[in-house]
Order: C-alpha cells, then sequence, then structure tokens
C-alpha cells in the first residue's frame, strides 16, 4: 500500500511539473516576430546622362571629322640674306613673345648691317673706277687710239659693277624682316647674336583674324562637299560654343596612298580665342533630312528589345521623375565616334541610362546618378 501511495504522489509530481512546462513553452514565441515595417524595394544603382539637342554646341547632325586648327595664310618668316642676328623683336634687348600682335611693315628683327655696307662701299668704288675707265675708252675709241673692243669690254664691267652695286644695297634692305601683313608672333627660333643662313625660318607669322581648318574627308562624303557651304564648328578648348565655317576650298584629287580629300574650312576670330594648335571637330551636317527633335546619345545607352514580330528594334531606358526606369523604343542614323544619333523616341533633357542597363525591366526602381564623364 505504502509503495502505491508513492507511485501515485510520484505521478502528481511529473503531472504538476509536465503542466508547468507547457505552460512555459506556450508562454515563449514560437518563431521571429513579425514585422509590422513595410520594407522597402532595392534600388538598382544606375548612370545616366542628359540626352543631347543636335545643335546643343557639342555636335552636329552628319559624320564628325577632327582637325587642327591653322591660323589663316600661316607663314614661316626669314632674311632672304645670312648674317648675325643683331634684333628679333621691337628691340636688341627685348625679343617678341608669342602671341605678340604686330602691324603690317612692322620690323620684326634685322641683321647686322657693318659687313653689308662695307659690301656697298666696295661695289661703290669699283662702280665709280669703271665709269671713268668707260668714258676714257669712249674718247680714246673716237681717235681710234684704242679697238672698239676695248670700249665694248669696259662697257661691259661698267655694267658687271653696277649690279654687284645694286645687289649689295638690295642686300642690305633685305637684313631688315617687316611683317607681311597684320598677324600674330606664334614662334621664335633663333635669338640675337645668331647667325643664320639665307631662308632660314627665324620667326612664324599669322594673322589669327581668320583660321584654317584643313581637314582629311573620305572619297565617300566629298560629293556632299560644296565651296561656299557653311559648317558647324566645335572646338575642344571652347566648349559649349558651336562656330561656324565656310569651305574655301575643295580638292580635285586625293592624297596619294589613301582617298582622303584635303578640305579648308576658313573660321573668324575676332576676338582672338581660337589659338593656333588647338583641335576642331567638324561635322557635314544633311538638316535636310535629319528630324529637328534629333538628338544624341552614348551608344552605350541602346540595347535590343526583341518584339513578337521576330525583329529585333533598339530600345534605351529613361528615368521618370519618380526614379523608375522606362523602355523606349527609338529610330537611330548616323554615329559620331562613341554617339549616335536617335531621331526618334526621344527629346532633349530625357535621363537615358547608360550604365547599369543589361540589369534594367520595365518599372524598375533606381537610384540614378549622373554619368561620371560627360559627352
Amino acid at each position: 500500500m505504502g509503495h502505491l501511495t508513492g507511485w501515485i504522489a510520484g505521478g502528481v509530481v511529473l503531472l504538476v511539473l509536465g503542466a508547468a512546462t507547457v505552460a512555459r513553452f506556450q508562454l515563449l514565441p514560437m518563431g521571429p516576430a513579425k514585422s509590422t515595417a513595410v520594407v522597402e524595394e532595392r534600388k538598382m544603382v544606375v548612370r545616366f546622362v542628359l540626352a543631347l539637342p543636335l545643335q546643343a554646341g557639342q555636335r552636329s547632325a552628319g559624320p564628325v571629322y577632327i582637325a587642327e586648327v591653322r591660323g589663316d595664310n600661316e607663314l614661316n618668316l626669314g632674311f632672304e640674306v645670312g648674317g648675325t642676328v643683331e634684333r628679333i623683336g621691337p628691340s636688341s634687348d627685348r625679343p617678341w613673345e608669342l602671341g605678340a600682335t604686330v602691324r603690317k611693315g612692322t620690323e620684326l628683327g634685322q641683321l647686322k648691317s657693318d659687313e653689308f655696307v662695307t659690301r656697298i662701299e666696295a661695289a661703290n668704288a669699283r662702280v665709280k673706277l669703271a665709269r671713268v675707265t668707260h668714258e676714257r675708252f669712249k674718247n680714246l675709241v673716237k681717235t681710234e687710239a684704242i679697238p672698239q673692243q676695248k670700249l665694248d669690254q669696259a662697257a661691259a664691267e661698267l655694267k658687271t659693277s653696277e649690279a654687284e652695286l645694286s645687289a649689295a644695297e638690295t642686300a642690305l634692305n633685305h637684313t631688315v624682316l617687316h611683317a607681311p601683313e597684320d598677324g600674330t608672333v606664334l614662334d621664335r627660333m633663333v635669338s640675337a647674336s645668331e647667325l643664320v643662313a639665307p631662308g632660314r625660318t627665324v620667326l612664324r607669322f599669322s594673322n589669327l583674324r581668320r583660321m584654317t581648318i584643313e581637314v582629311g574627308v573620305p572619297d565617300t562624303m566629298i560629293g556632299q562637299v560644296k565651296v561656299g557651304q557653311h559648317l558647324p564648328v566645335v572646338l575642344s578648348a571652347l566648349p559649349g560654343r558651336t562656330l561656324t565655317g565656310h569651305v574655301s576650298q575643295v580638292p580635285v584629287a586625293g592624297e596619294a596612298g589613301s582617298r582622303l580629300f584635303r578640305v579648308k574650312i576658313k573660321v573668324p576670330n575676332p576676338d582672338g580665342l581660337i589659338k593656333s594648335g588647338m583641335t576642331a571637330s567638324v561635322s557635314f551636317a544633311h538638316p535636310d533630312r535629319v528630324p529637328p527633335d534629333t538628338v544624341w546619345v552614348p551608344m552605350a545607352a541602346l540595347s535590343a528589345s526583341p518584339a513578337a514580330n521576330g525583329t529585333d528594334p533598339l530600345a534605351v531606358f529613361v528615368i521618370d521623375t519618380a526614379g523608375k526606369a522606362h523602355k523606349r523604343i527609338v529610330q537611330t542614323d548616323e554615329i559620331a565616334g562613341n554617339l549616335i544619333m536617335v531621331t526618334k523616341g526621344l527629346k532633349a533633357g530625357d535621363k537615358v541610362v547608360v550604365t547599369g542597363v543589361g540589369t534594367l525591366y520595365e518599372g524598375a526602381a533606381v537610384d540614378a546618378r549622373p554619368a561620371q564623364e560627360a559627352f
């Protein structure tokens, strides 16, 4: 009986402990607590650029060619005679600074004249002697004291000595170098006291009021270029500005070994901002066939958009004001460098995705940031 009482007591204890344990587990959470906060949609980081208007100063319709700008009628100036440089500037102790502007006729440099003056004095003395001899022989021929041959010889010697005197005087005049027109000193190659040979370039000089761009145009394009045609010109050193040049010369033959035709284009430079050696982009436009709302976008913005009819039209992703990406089917035209002309589907100022295009889908929420490199 005692054993039975013990078993019953033990069972009661176990039941009590079990009930307590069950109650304890019922009070504990069965899993992680559910948050009542709304989970924010994760945004993809993309880079964008603004679709560039056709005439925004960066590019223009048609193929773009790169060329170097030179001053109009750029000249290499040198003395016509050899000698020692006495002055190559406004004064003997002040040489020309690059970029100095001068008027037509300004003395640009001078050679030491001592040697040339000595030549003139010697030639003048020979002329005087030849004249005296010639006059004396004329009188002697009259009296038949000497033959006519002697007089002819004296006349030839007089003529030779006079030519030598004229050449010496001309050489002295050539010791001074003058500006052939209003212009700018582009470079100075010599210094005072330096010995120079005849014709050696001592200064590079040009009239920078008008600039010349010489650009190689392929044979596939040359037929569309005409003398007098106006073209948009963009200088890398003057961003945001579009200049207007006009074609001054179209060659009738291409360069040997290539199919390029060297077209010359003149660009006005009244304020002097254009410098010789700058790089220019020249576009041969086709305004008659390009819609006025055409824009430029980088090639990286394009992606294929398979259609149900089996075609793969090109598309871009545009970011709206709410930060959502939307696909736009576009029509394209010419390619210029890393840019492509979009004639339909975009407007100037649209935010076009250029980095992260491959991960986008219609309506995707994005963290849109400007592209690090402008185009």
